[in-house]
């Protein structure tokens, strides 16, 4: 009988710690809720990432979100940077970035209006741009496309051209200095809004993307089950989505792409995918 009672107390440990991995587990896949909030005036990328302390920026949510499970939440506003996914979520249990509300937009510009300008030849001005993460692919007036011109002596209106070398955008707006025109002038800074390379089960959804300078969101090198939904790309250099480097099992649907400067929406070297609605 003491036999019996023993077994039945061991049996009763053991399930007791099966329930407890069990919750373990299931708490592990809920994941964590990261929050962004660029217009909170209690945002900080040092903070916590919750509601009342969100981060300011979506990539130190992406930071952040790296186990399966992991979402980050972003309230509407303008976010002038490139996110990497850094991690992969599992089968069922993606890691997931959520526009939480219209006018989520991930900006691919940076606004040189009130930089200083130089007056040079036929018109044009120059100013000094030499922290875009990626070089210019394109310029903007008032958000409508200028034409780019093929070398710095050659800056017609409504035209730019980009020195690589000296590191010095030049614009032509029509003669008067873009500082003094009570217009805007933007020009290509990030290389994609989203860039999702060589992961696994994340889900990008509800994103507005505007004016990047390759492609609003780009899945490659060997990512699987991505899947992007209900995005937006306007105004993107090369394309809206950009699907790539050996890719498979990537799901695009009801997104919308408008204005790019080359195909809308690419597949290279991708299998197994579905683009819909």
């Amino acid at each position: 009988m003491n036999r019996r009672r023993c077994v039945s107390a061991l049996a009763a440990v053991l399930l007791s710690v099966g329930f407890g991995t069990v919750a373990a587990g299931q708490a592990l896949a809920a994941g964590t809720d990261w929050w962004v909030d660029a217009a909170s005036p209690a945002c900080s990328n040092a903070g916590p990432g919750t509601v009342d302390t969100p981060f300011c920026t979506i990539g130190a949510g992406a930071t952040k979100a790296t186990t399966a499970g992991d979402t980050v939440h972003v309230r509407p506003g303008s976010y002038a940077e490139q996110v990497t996914v850094a991690g992969s979520g599992t089968s069922g249990v993606p890691i997931t970035f959520r526009a939480e509300g219209a006018g989520v937009v991930v900006v691919g510009t940076k606004d040189l209006t009130g930089n200083v300008w130089t007056a040079g030849a036929n018109g044009a001005w120059s100013t000094s741009y030499t922290s875009p993460n990626s070089a210019p692919a394109q310029a903007f007036y008032d958000g409508a496309r200028l034409v780019k011109a093929t070398s710095a002596d050659g800056v017609a209106n409504n035209q730019w051209f980009y020195d690589a070398t000296a590191k010095v955008i030049y614009v032509n707006v029509g003669g008067a200095s873009p500082a003094d025109t009570g217009h805007t002038i933007t020009a290509g800074a990030q290389t994609y809004g989203f860039n999702v390379n060589g992961r696994s089960n994340v889900v990008i959804t509800g994103f507005d993307t505007l004016g990047q300078n390759l492609a609003g969101v780009h899945v490659g090198t060997g990512s699987t089950a991505v899947t992007v939904s209900s995005v937006t790309s306007d105004l993107a250099s090369s394309n809206g989505v950009l699907l790539d480097g050996s890719s498979s099992a990537i799901t695009v649907s009801g997104s919308t792409v408008t204005r790019s400067g080359s195909v809308g929406i690419r597949l290279a070297n991708v299998t197994g995918s579905t683009i819909s609605a």
